[in-house]
């Protein structure tokens, strides 16, 4: 009995003394407890907002940086293109007279089996000069006005190492050239205007993505065309009028098209002032040159009407007024003028045989084809002054390569030579910029 009576206490004993510890653990030890993982959550939470602090402070500083890195920049690109136009003024080019910008063909010793290009400008069949040209270059356009010569293309960096070879977009005034990118990336210009004194180029620049982005550059200073697509864009041709900037070209997306799954195909694209004027996203074609008569938008494309198939399509503010082509052979505009209330488009058309014809239409009708005996041809750049029509074509012969032709009112009067006629501009008593 006295054994179970002490055993009894024992037990009670231990009971209390667990009840106590217990109390004890739930009001001291528990706040503890939670008071220190909560002062280090606090802790973890200040270090955290401080980070995130850090990081916008680190960020702000960064943009900063980048922005006071990019108007250095343009400051310099400023400086710069306005010593390059002062330079280029002091022996002015232009006036009146037919220019043409061409890409003589010729060799180099670093270029096995190839062929070097070197920009040049005629004026009435004469050389105009270019600052010597070392590497391979491509003019594409040509603007002139009663004082001075412009032309567009790219010239390439590094030609004696063909691997690190790079387009740098280039405009040239007077012979005298400016590179309107870093050579980083390839680029190329497609088009010139002058409107003032402000100089126009419209072109595209490769992304660090592979894919070129459309670009208009005013006095040097460059402007990336929007492209919702993401899938890349040319800008091909540039018109002032006015206060108002328009650029044609195309972008890159996925159309739908006769009921059939989406390809990938390209959307005719007209810019005004940098922003998209108008786009065709339910056409697979392209837009290439552009012409503005009292506010009105005028733009040559094509529409692809199978996989060799094309039809000239003349657009006036976004919609298809007239149809060139029947869409039955190749066909495909490359320039446009409007004179008076007469419209001219020039371009190609692939008639038997496959074979491309230089072609010059006026108001939808064809005004003169013009052959280039049996080789394929297309006509390249239009220009109307005084009720006269220059058009330069260019085609491939087998045995000397690359040719090209001037014609006036449908009669050739320069070539064939062995070039490629890319541009031409008239400028007549009556037409003094």
């Amino acid at each position: 009995m006295l054994t179970d009576n002490i055993i009894s206490k024992l037990k009670l004993g231990h009971k209390i003394l667990n009840t106590a510890l217990f109390s004890i653990f739930c009001f001291l030890i528990i706040p503890v407890g939670i008071s220190y993982f909560s002062e280090k959550k606090q802790v973890r939470k200040a270090a955290n907002k401080a980070t995130e602090a850090q990081k916008r402070i680190e960020a702000t500083a960064m943009a900063e940086r980048i922005e006071q890195e990019s108007k250095e920049k343009a400051k310099q690109r400023k400086l710069n293109w306005d010593n390059w136009n002062e330079e280029a003024s002091q022996k002015p080019q232009g006036g009146r007279g037919t220019y043409m910008a061409i890409n003589f063909l010729g060799t180099h010793k670093t270029y096995t089996n190839h062929t070097k290009y070197t920009a040049t400008v005629l004026k009435n069949d004469e050389t105009l000069a270019l600052r010597e040209i070392i590497n391979n270059s491509e003019a594409n356009a040509v603007f002139a006005n009663a004082k001075d010569v412009y032309v567009a293309g790219y010239e390439e960096t590094d030609i004696d190492r063909p691997s690190h070879r790079i387009k740098k977009a280039t405009v040239w005034k007077n012979g005298v050239p400016f590179s309107l990118t870093d050579g980083n990336t390839n680029a190329r210009a497609e088009s010139v205007f002058v409107h003032g004194k402000d100089i126009y180029v419209a072109g595209g620049e490769f992304n660090q993505s592979g894919f070129t982005v459309a670009t208009l550059w005013k006095n040097g200073e460059p402007t990336t065309l929007t492209d919702e697509n993401g899938r890349g864009s040319r800008a091909v041709s540039v018109y002032v009028s006015g206060s108002d900037v328009y650029v044609a070209g195309y972008c890159t997306g996925t159309v739908a098209k006769h009921g059939k799954d989406p390809e990938i195909h390209t959307i005719p694209t007209v810019w005004k002032n940098g922003e998209v004027f108008y786009s065709h996203p339910g056409d697979p074609s392209e837009s290439y040159p552009i012409y503005v008569v009292n506010g009105d938008v005028y733009v040559a494309g094509r529409e692809h009407a199978g996989a060799i198939h094309s039809a000239i399509i003349l657009y006036k503010n976004g919609e298809p007024i007239q149809r060139y082509t029947n869409g039955y052979n190749q066909a495909k505009a490359k320039s446009i003028f409007i004179s008076g209330t007469d419209v001219y488009i020039a371009g190609s058309e692939a008639y038997s045989g496959n074979m491309r014809i230089p072609t010059l239409w006026k108001n939808g009708q064809v005004l003169y084809r013009l052959p280039f005996g049996t080789n394929n041809a297309e006509a390249t750049s239009l220009f109307v002054s005084d009720g006269n029509t220059y058009m330069t074509g260019e085609g491939y012969d087998r045995k000397t390569g690359s040719i090209y032709i001037v014609w006036k009112n449908g009669v050739a009067i320069w070539g064939p030579h062995r070039a490629e006629a890319r541009s031409v501009f008239a400028m007549s008593q009556t037409r003094v910029h």
